[in-house]
C-alpha cells in the first residue's frame, strides 16, 4: 500500500450504529481512533467521512450512497461494516448477498489504493450484550457467524482486507465497561480493541516505520 505519495490520506467509513458510534462520542469510535493514530505516528490525514446511520440495512446504505454520493472521487483507507439489521430485522440472506457485492463494488470504485485499500470489518455478534440475553441468543450467534462466513469468503474473492472483531464483541457480556449504558451497542474501550486489530491487519507498524524512514531523508 503506498501511502507516502499522498499529501494527506483520507478514510472513508460505510455502515450503521457500529460505525457511527451509537451512545458513544465520535472521536471515541473507530475511524476517529484509526485517522488519530494516522497523525499519532508521523502521517498527515483529513477528518474521516462517515456514511452510517443508527438501524441501517444493507440497502439503506446502498440508497444513501446512490442519494449522496461520498465527497472525494477516491480514498485512501476504506472501512465497512454493515449487516447487523438485516440480521435482527429478519431480511432474507440473499438480499444481504446481492447488496454487499453492490456496496463491495462501490467500495472499489472509491479506493485510491484498489483492494488494498478497503477493510470489511466482521459484524459484532450482539448476543453477548444484555439486549441480546432478552432474545433468542443462541440463534443471533448462530446467524451473525452465517452473515461472517460469507463477508469474510466475498472480502477473499475481492482480495480485501478482512478485520474480524466478533471474538471482540463477545466480551461485552463479561464486562460492561465495553458497552455503553444501553448495554448494546460498544463504548470506547471497544472500539479501541477494535483499532488495534485494524491497525494488525493493516500492518501499521510498518506504515510506522515507513514513515519514520521517510521523514529522515
Amino acid at each position: 500500500m503506498n501511502i507516502f505519495g499522498s499529501s494527506s490520506l483520507s478514510i472513508l467509513a460505510l455502515g450503521d450504529s457500529y460505525t457511527i458510534g451509537e451512545g458513544e462520542k465520535q472521536e471515541n469510535t473507530f475511524p476517529f481512533m484509526f485517522y488519530k493514530r494516522l497523525l499519532s505516528i508521523g502521517l498527515k490525514a483529513v477528518i474521516p467521512e462517515i456514511i452510517a446511520t443508527t438501524g441501517w440495512t444493507t440497502r439503506d446504505l446502498l440508497n444513501a450512497i446512490s442519494q449522496k454520493p461520498p465527497a472525494k472521487a477516491a480514498y485512501s483507507f476504506i472501512f465497512l461494516l454493515i449487516g447487523v439489521n438485516n440480521q435482527y430485522e429478519g431480511i432474507p440472506f440473499q438480499q444481504y448477498k446481492e447488496d454487499l457485492a453492490q456496496l463491495y463494488s462501490l467500495a472499489l470504485r472509491f479506493s485510491q489504493e484498489g483492494a488494498s485499500g478497503i477493510s470489511i470489518l466482521s459484524i459484532p455478534d450482539y448476543a453477548y450484550t444484555p439486549f441480546g440475553r432478552e432474545r433468542d441468543y443462541a440463534k443471533i450467534s448462530l446467524e451473525i457467524d452465517s452473515y461472517n462466513f460469507y463477508n469474510k469468503k466475498l472480502a477473499g474473492e475481492y482480495e480485501f482486507n478482512y478485520v474480524d472483531i466478533t471474538d471482540l464483541s463477545r466480551m461485552g457480556l463479561e464486562d460492561p465497561q465495553y458497552l455503553t449504558s444501553d448495554l448494546l451497542h460498544p463504548s470506547s474501550l471497544m472500539y479501541k480493541k477494535w483499532t488495534e486489530r485494524i491497525e494488525n491487519t493493516l500492518n501499521l507498524y510498518q506504515m510506522e516505520k515507513e514513515s519514520k524512514l521517510n521523514d529522515s531523508f
